[in-house]
């Protein structure tokens, strides 16, 4: 997480030449991530800063999906980005093993980023969420 905020390309490519525009440039990051082929990502607090048209432009952009497992839709309560992905990997030793990823964010966000996700988002605890999707 806390990859679209933080610099001044990040500030450039959302309030400059923003992403959201028609016709917008692709975010370096997400060209610099895809590259590198990331299988997923976990959002961090700083992705909500430039509010959820930047975020989800940036998520279209990405080759692989974003995690929120606690960034709920305030209406239904249901997660506004996907929890988890489960991927395939092959070992040093030719065996196939699946790996779950599971991606929870920062409670706080629902504070510092109220203007940009208040009445839109809400953001319960981790334990608790990593407890509703990690079987015991």
């Amino acid at each position: 997480g806390d990859t679209i905020q933080g610099t001044q390309l990040s500030y450039y490519y959302a309030k400059v030449d923003p992403i959201t525009a028609r016709r917008g440039p692709v975010h370096p990051m997400a060209q610099a991530m895809n590259a590198i082929g990331y299988d997923a990502a976990a959002l961090g607090n700083h992705e909500f800063n430039y509010g959820i048209p930047v975020l989800r432009k940036f998520e279209e952009q990405c080759d692989f999906p974003l995690l929120g497992a606690n960034a709920l839709d305030a209406r239904t309560l249901r997660p506004a980005f996907a929890p988890y992905v489960i991927k395939r990997l092959r070992t040093p030793f030719g065996r196939d093993v699946r790996v779950a990823v599971l991606g929870l964010t920062n409670p706080g966000i629902a504070i510092w980023d109220k203007a940009n996700v208040g009445g839109k988002m809400v953001f319960p605890g981790l334990e608790e969420q990593a407890a509703k999707w990690v079987p015991k």
